[in-house]
């Protein structure tokens, strides 16, 4: 994605909406990613959160961006078993050092699996080891998953943690690989069309009944039954209403 695209898009989202950087592949293999980062704080967008690997990053990079309150600055480090295909070199290792004497608040460390090798003496005290989800069923060595009746997205973002992609594109979420539900497009249409359009509304009808269709939130961990929160039923009600 280009700086402008990010800028031109990023214009049109509430300052309310928490912006994630993240997605579909780890955000610093994007050279622009420091630079959209500071843009969007520096915008007056104070609901910040990172997943990264540390990939691609580089020293300056952290300490260019440290100072950011944060939500959540989240760091998936490489595992014995090779779920995470990183090369562990001095880059990498120097990052990760970097980033773990940064003064980046919010900051948490997994991995799925054990952690590697070289880095146990460094994050002797992750204790995450995270199993692997299907992502909607596109993991197709893990047990799949199917769901029926009327359901709903279980993350706090409820069915608004959707994923912009280089093009303007706005996906349902980041299990989306085969882009099966695209709400609309930010270069085109406003933040609120993503959410009263066509393609909405057929999500929610999809979720309410089964029999109108398939639809991917049926093969992943995170969807629940409406009724099966009672303390969250009122919002889930006006998704599906």
């Amino acid at each position: 994605m280009s700086f402008d695209t990010f800028k031109r898009c990023l214009k049109k989202v509430p300052k309310s909406v928490r912006i994630d950087f993240s997605g579909m592949a780890e955000p610093w293999l994007n050279k622009n990613c420091t630079k959209m980062l500071l843009f969007a704080y520096k915008q007056g967008y104070k609901k910040i959160a990172v997943y990264t690997t540390g990939v691609g990053m580089t020293l300056a990079d952290v300490r260019k961006i440290e100072n950011i309150p944060f939500e959540i600055f989240y760091v998936h480090l490489t595992d014995v078993c090779g779920n995470t295909k990183i090369k562990v070199d001095k880059q990498y290792l120097k990052v990760l050092k970097g980033i773990k004497k940064s003064k980046i608040r919010k900051i948490e460390f997994m991995a799925m699996g054990k952690v590697h090798p070289k880095l146990r003496s460094m994050f002797s005290d992750v204790s995450k080891d995270l199993k692997m989800t299907t992502r909607a069923g596109n993991i197709k060595f893990l047990p799949q998953v199917s769901k029926s009746g009327p359901i709903t997205c279980s993350w706090r973002h409820w069915l608004q943690h959707n994923v912009l992609l280089p093009n303007g594109d706005i996906l349902l979420c980041c299990a989306d690989y085969g882009r099966t539900q695209v709400l609309g497009n930010l270069l085109r249409n406003n933040y609120e069309d993503l959410f009263t359009g066509k393609e909405f509304k057929n999500v929610l009808e999809l979720l309410k009944n089964e029999t109108k269709g398939d639809i991917i939130c049926r093969h992943c961990e995170y969807a629940i039954g409406y009724t099966r929160n009672p303390f969250l039923n009122k919002i889930q009600k006006w998704f599906l209403k």
